[in-house]
């Protein structure tokens, strides 16, 4: 906990130990519970703790999470059945974004969580999908999943889920304020590799600028200043 604590630390982030709970999810069963302190404040100990939407136990390892979390989403997709099956019910596009929103946010919500499962769990989420969207598109049953995905301008589920896990950590550490990359008057270089640094000279010879005349213009306390992110495929850190 110190090593987390010095890590908080470091990169401006704020735990709240009174709000905050330690649960043993190991098969041993302790005689004591010993005292375990955060900022010298020390954390209560709880049998269950709910995050993301998943609760956690000592006998809710993740084959029970994925359980109960297939367990929710086939009492949705048989709701999904019921209004494919209406002749006047709703249009594809409706019955997509329903599984978006209803079924498949379910995993999305917990990718922070369920990125950790192993391949065999991440392959049943992904049968979880296929069967939600064979449903909301209307295919037959041995339409391949390559087709179905493409239908629905979608990407498989464990692809998915792990890039949105990555993107979690990645906003929780650069984009809130309590980041030391937000609202500095220190300047900060991004170390890019050679690769990179080749396309930045190409892009820039292509607008016919040099670096030169990039301004960067400072933030007033008052200001709000609408943000302009332009993402390129070439680049590898945008990746």
């Amino acid at each position: 906990m110190e090593n987390i604590y010095k890590w908080c630390s470091y990169w401006k982030l704020a735990i709240c130990p009174d709000k905050s709970a330690i649960i043993d999810l190991s098969k041993k069963n302790l005689t004591s519970l010993p005292r375990i302190t955060y900022a010298g404040i020390p954390l209560t100990w709880s049998e269950s703790i709910k995050y993301l939407g998943i609760q956690f136990a000592k006998n809710n390892q993740n084959g029970r999470i994925l359980r109960n979390l297939r367990s929710k989403a086939l009492k949705k997709i048989n709701d999904l059945k019921i209004l494919g099956y209406k002749r006047n019910g709703p249009r594809t596009k409706h019955l997509i974004t329903i599984a978006n929103n209803s079924i498949l946010s379910l995993f999305y919500y917990s990718c922070p969580i369920i990125n950790k499962f192993s391949e065999t769990h991440l392959k049943a989420c992904n049968v979880i999908q296929t069967t939600t969207l064979r449903i909301a598109l209307g295919v037959p049953i041995w339409t391949p999943n390559i087709v179905l995905l493409k239908l629905a301008g979608q990407e498989i589920m464990s692809v998915k889920i792990r890039r949105l896990a990555i993107q979690f950590f990645i906003k929780q550490i650069a984009i809130h304020p309590f980041s030391p990359l937000t609202h500095t008057n220190d300047e900060f270089k991004l170390q890019i590799v050679e690769k990179d640094a080749d396309y930045l000279r190409i892009a820039f010879q292509n607008l016919n600028c040099i670096p030169d005349h990039v301004i960067n213009l400072p933030v007033l306390p008052h200001s709000n200043p609408n943000l302009c992110e332009i993402f390129l495929k070439e680049f590898q850190f945008q990746n």
